[in-house]
Parts: structure tokens; C-alpha cells; sequence
């Protein structure tokens, strides 16, 4: 599953914040998030993908800030 953090679009650049949680029957299991960035002229659905796929992976302290609701799933090492 994706959940979309954050995503700006600027200057040229559009940007994405997302998380990648992975579920076992339903149930989430362990998540990562990343920010990655590309042109503009992608919309916002290829930047969120392009984010999960190529993107940096944050640090948990920063990640628990954009997505406060996976508090109690464990970060992915």
C-alpha cells in the first residue's frame, strides 16, 4: 500500500513525500518513506510512484513527522 505524505509542485519541480507500508492479510506489517522529485511536466501520480520506486529513503524521525498515523507500525530497517 502508498499513502501520499506530501507532494509540492514548483519552480520547475515537482516533489513527493511517501510512504510504502507492506500488509499481511490486511494488516500493515512494516512501512519506509521516501521523497524523490522529478520535472514538473510529470503529474502527480508519476512523481509519488517515481518517489517509491527511486526515491530517498528518510530517516524514521523524519518520516514518523509526515505520517503521525503509522505511529504504532514498526519503521522498516
Amino acid at each position: 500500500m502508498i499513502i501520499q505524505g506530501r507532494y509540492w509542485n514548483v519552480n520547475g519541480m515537482a516533489i513527493a513525500i511517501v510512504a510504502s507500508v507492506t500488509q499481511i492479510i490486511n494488516e500493515p506489517f512494516d512501512w519506509a518513506a521516501y521523497i524523490g522529485g522529478t520535472s514538473a511536466n510529470l503529474t502527480e501520480e508519476e512523481t509519488t510512484d517515481f518517489a517509491r520506486r527511486q526515491g530517498a529513503k528518510l530517516h524514521e524521525k523524519d518520516a514518523r513527522h509526515f505520517f503521525p498515523e503509522l505511529h504504532e507500525v514498526p519503521y522498516r530497517p
